[in-house]
């Protein structure tokens, strides 16, 4: 269960910026800032499986980004913000191959690193579950919240500053 406190202050201060998109990029900013202590502690997880070679990569291929499709709307602002931490599929690609991973036909490496990240996660009828995401996300999501509201703090006040700044060159 993960407890929050503040944000109502925090909402309004948001909604009393410039415009709307100013709003949506100062909370993308925070909430990317504030995804780091997962997406570290998902590194530190990531399993390095020799016998395949791919689980060396996975690490390096763990990022935070923002997450198509998958829109949150911060209260009644409305103001829309999403990320996600997970694999980035362009990294390391596997090679191609003409048994598994590969594109029928094509001859080019299909999945890679994203396909393989799914199997070390979940396991397979032959391979044991080596979980990293779920664990990370379950050690470091409170953590997250606590560190969202405080970078968002300051993310607000840095735009206001420069705002500022902004008008009174033109003023």
């Amino acid at each position: 269960m993960l407890n929050l406190s503040g944000f109502k202050e925090l909402e309004n201060a948001l909604a009393g910026l410039k415009d709307k998109a100013t709003s949506r990029r100062v909370a993308n900013r925070a909430l990317q800032k504030a995804a780091e202590p997962i997406r570290d502690r998902a590194k530190e997880l990531a399993p390095d499986d020799p016998a395949t070679g791919q689980g060396k990569f996975l690490g390096e291929a763990i990022k935070i980004g923002r997450a198509a499709g998958r829109m949150q709307k911060l209260g009644n602002s409305g103001t829309v913000v999403s990320t996600f931490v997970g694999i980035d599929g362009s990294v390391k690609p596997a090679k191609p191959s003409t048994k598994r991973f590969t594109k029928k036909g094509t001859g080019k490496p299909g999945g890679g690193v994203a396909a393989y990240s799914i199997f070390m996660e979940l396991g397979t009828g032959t391979h044991s579950a080596q979980p990293y995401m779920r664990p990370a996300f379950e050690e470091k999501k409170q953590e997250a919240v606590e560190g969202m509201a405080d970078i968002l703090r300051e993310e607000i006040v840095a735009t206001q500053a420069r705002a500022a700044r902004k008008a009174a060159r033109k003023a």
